[in-house]
């Protein structure tokens, strides 16, 4: 079982406390009990219709709802589940409550963490008492509905995970603290909200770490110890103190796996590139910063790290380019300005050397190489 959709099952059904169900097979029949034969058929119906890298809300009697995802080859489905309370489900047994966009920020948060974008995602709504399938498009349509109402959250949390990724956790601060600008900390507020954001925070710390090349059981204890902490959760002292402990924890994870692999002199250079790497930079003031000479860092850093160091400079900036056109809807230009190559021409020039296409066709899903 692929262990990004499992650790997504556990999050849904941990956090939203709704009921998760997880197979290989595709399936037919709605969770629990008391459907009726046209609702069975027509959900039958609905998810052999799904294609890879899906989600399907579906709409059954009595408010009852029900949430199907196909990713990694795997089947997610979440639910019976009520929309609001006072309604009843199968059988005149209370349900769980969850509010749609919830349910619809987590299942999105595990295609992200799977493909690494949603703006492929197909998204389809379906009412199973009239049997009416009704396909959404793609995410152009569909996960930007929910992205126009959370366009500073998504840029942020992309800038954060970027800053993470590359063990930065200064900048991760400053993101976060970011985040925290749209969040109210009014008591009866911010208690209902603090769970779901930092499971949020947890999630992406998890996938930004994950990318920079650790493994799932090495994170398990940091993310394990949040997600305890996190229920007491009662103000944005709290948040931030949980979340800069989380940040501080898995950079300095991320760091000793980098430096590992490379001398000391190398390992320090390495250090203040990926604390610096969104800023102007030189080979001299790193060689400075690390007390070696220009000449010998080159040579070594291209020896031990496999590429030259403006080479390896250049790369992380594209790549955090690509993380941020997937992921927000931020301009061009200021993506260009924030990774540290503020002439919008030579970005566009470089970003075409890498991925093939020009940062705004691979936006638009241009074929990258």
């Amino acid at each position: 079982m692929d262990e990004r959709v499992k650790m997504a099952s556990l999050y849904i059904e941990g956090l939203l406390n709704l009921p998760v169900k997880l197979s290989e097979e595709r399936p037919r029949q709605l969770p629990g009990h008391g459907a009726g034969n046209g609702e069975e058929t027509c959900f039958d119906a609905v998810t052999g219709q799904m294609a890879e890298n899906a989600v399907c809300f579906l709409h059954g009697r009595k408010n009852v709802q029900y949430c199907v995802v196909h990713a990694a080859d795997e089947w997610l489905t979440v639910g019976p589940y009520l929309l609001r309370q006072g309604a009843c489900g199968p059988k005149a047994r209370p349900l769980a409550v969850a509010e749609k966009e919830t349910v619809k920020r987590a299942v999105y948060l595990l295609l992200y963490g799977v493909y690494g974008s949603t703006r492929e995602t197909l998204e389809i709504e379906a009412d199973l008492c009239a049997g009416i399938h009704q396909p959404g498009e793609t995410s152009e349509n569909g996960p930007r509905d929910l992205r126009a109402h959370e366009t500073f959250f998504q840029r942020h949390l992309a800038r954060y995970m970027a800053q993470v990724e590359q063990a930065n956790y200064s900048q991760a601060m400053r993101e976060y603290e970011q985040l925290l600008q749209n969040v109210s900390f009014e008591p009866e507020i911010f208690g209902r909200q603090a769970a779901e954001g930092l499971a949020h925070i947890r999630a992406a710390t998890r996938m930004a770490a994950i990318r920079a090349g650790l493994r799932a059981e090495e994170l398990k204890p940091l993310t394990d110890a949040f997600k305890k902490d996190a229920r007491t959760a009662r103000s944005r002292q709290d948040a931030v103190r949980l979340v800069s402990r989380l940040a501080g924890d898995t950079c300095l994870a991320i760091q000793q796996k980098r430096r590992r692999k490379c001398s000391e002199g190398v390992a320090r250079a390495l250090d203040f590139i990926h604390e610096n790497w969104s800023r102007p930079l030189t080979v001299r003031e790193i060689a400075r910063r690390a007390g070696l000479s220009p000449n010998w860092l080159s040579a070594s850093f291209a020896k031990q790290v496999g590429i030259p160091v403006s080479a390896y400079i250049r790369e992380i900036r594209l790549r955090q380019a690509a993380h941020l056109l997937r992921e927000t809807d931020s301009p061009i230009q200021e993506i260009a300005s924030y990774i540290g190559m503020p002439d919008n021409n030579y970005f566009s020039r470089c970003f075409r050397v890498r991925y093939g296409v020009s940062p705004t066709a691979y936006r638009h899903g241009g074929n990258a190489l």
